[in-house]
């Protein structure tokens, strides 16, 4: 005779975000009960309600935080991944106050309110590659869980605040959250406002008005699908003892070398010309300008990830697959 298992439940925070969109799919996959939570209930486009016609979702913002402990009570998951707040250098320089809301005050006042509760839900952070301290005199930093933070900017500033009250909360209640060093990631969902998403976009265009302006050519990364970071998150979760990891692919890729890829894919052909001090990227068809920068390499400090800890204490493995990236954006 069979025996029926309890289905688990989940409730992602932040799930019309790229991350979200991508976790909800594999948790369906595994049979989960999915709840997912965004500021707006509306704003996603076909494509989007094509991924999320399968959860239940609400509407509701991330400083709502008696309206999330509510529903928290009342849906009782057996795993929350928090992927809310604020996620890009700009805004949270731009917003400073709103940054520190979003991304520590109301997530630090929903962890007491869980836990003062149910110490056995577990919790997913995710925290970002732009905590840790950069050593400008290697050309490269190897980055690993005990690589030293330090406070780049303001968005660097929320998130290691809020992973040192996590730290301390765990220590003191043996609670399980669990938190993700995510280094850089895109796929078909990532929001224009990030990098890759605008020159996709840009060279989508049929009719180009201006060029776009890169600000570093040569500036480096270290880069992975999406899909694949996500799947270490799920995979970090099921892990019985609570712990923090660095989820990145090892590898590291520049700006110039994407937009060839890009090229590739899209079948133009342009090819880069050196005028002075800027160098342009110029359509041999139309003659067009496509993009151009300064003409001097600028080689960045680049941070890469060793995900070793998380390859240890699951089945994930990293993979880049900038190419799959590719193929995603340039649909």
């Amino acid at each position: 005779m069979k025996i029926k298992t309890k289905k688990k439940t989940a409730l992602i925070l932040g799930v019309t975000g790229q991350d979200g969109i991508l976790l909800s799919k594999i948790l369906i996959k595994k049979k989960y009960d999915v709840h997912g939570l965004s500021r707006s209930k509306y704003k996603f486009d076909s494509i989007k309600k094509k991924y999320l016609k399968y959860i239940k979702h609400y509407k509701c913002d991330i400083c709502e935080t008696k309206k999330i402990i509510k529903l928290i009570h009342t849906i009782k998951p057996d795993e929350i991944y928090n992927f809310a707040g604020v996620t890009d250098l700009k805004t949270s320089e731009k917003d400073k106050n709103y940054t520190l809301k979003v991304n520590y005050n109301c997530i630090k006042i929903i962890l007491d309110q869980i836990y003062s509760k149910n110490n056995k839900v577990k919790f997913f952070q995710s925290l970002s590659s732009e905590m840790f301290k950069k050593n400008i005199q290697l050309p490269k930093n190897i980055i690993d869980e005990k690589s030293r933070l330090k406070v780049n900017n303001f968005y660097s500033l929320s998130k290691i605040k809020l992973f040192k009250y996590i730290k301390n909360l765990r220590n003191k209640k043996k609670v399980p959250i669990f938190c993700g060093f995510l280094f850089n990631h895109d796929s078909f969902f990532r929001d224009k406002r990030f990098i890759l998403k605008k020159i996709s976009n840009h060279l989508k265009k049929n009719i180009l008005k201006r060029p776009m302006k890169i600000q570093n050519l040569y500036f480096r990364k270290d880069i992975s699908h999406a899909e694949n970071i996500v799947e270490g998150i799920y995979k970090l979760m099921q892990s019985k003892i609570p712990s923090d990891v660095v989820i990145g692919s090892g590898q590291f890729i520049s700006i110039k070398q994407i937009i060839t890829l890009f090229l590739k894919k899209l079948r133009i052909n342009a090819k880069w010309k050196k005028s002075g001090k800027k160098i342009y990227l110029k359509n041999v068809v139309n003659s067009n300008i496509l993009f151009y920068s300064s003409n001097k390499i600028e080689l960045n400090t680049v941070l890469v990830a060793n995900p070793l800890k998380l390859q240890k204490i699951s089945s994930w493995k990293p993979d880049p697959n900038i190419k799959k990236i590719i193929n995603d954006l340039a649909l």
